[in-house]
């Protein structure tokens, strides 16, 4: 994601991020597909990822004896990275990382049908 400097401290050592896919944002850079595609682009995205940090914590539990934590993230990522939800929303640093990316993909799922609509409507207008 980009980074994204506000007031406000930032959580631990996290860098909030703004990531450059649904739910977060509306992928602008990518030009001329369909609005099914990027939101399939996104949910692939979200699945690896998800997948990626559910081993991290695997493994991390098994090497530390602990559950890998926001607060600890910062042990097996150089720069830890957490979406920038707005101002006044913080984020509990003793929760999984892969437990924010979970919700993020269910709030992803909610927006599955929206891309029909958007096609519906560009045929409509054109």
């Amino acid at each position: 994601g980009d980074a994204l400097m506000r007031r406000i401290r930032t959580q631990g050592n996290l860098v909030r991020s703004i990531n450059q896919i649904l739910p977060y944002t509306f992928p602008s850079f990518i030009k001329n597909i369909s609005a099914k595609t990027i939101y399939n682009f996104s949910e692939v995205c979200i699945e690896n990822a998800l997948t990626i940090l559910k081993a991290l914590e695997n493994e991390y539990q098994v090497i530390q004896q602990r559950k890998l934590t926001l607060y600890h993230l910062g042990e097996v990522i150089i720069y830890p990275r957490y979406p920038d939800q707005g101002e006044d929303m913080e984020y509990n640093l003793n929760l999984s990382p892969s437990h924010y990316l979970g919700n993020s993909f269910e709030l992803l799922r909610r927006t599955k049908g929206m891309t029909d609509r958007i096609k519906i409507a560009d045929s409509i207008n054109t």
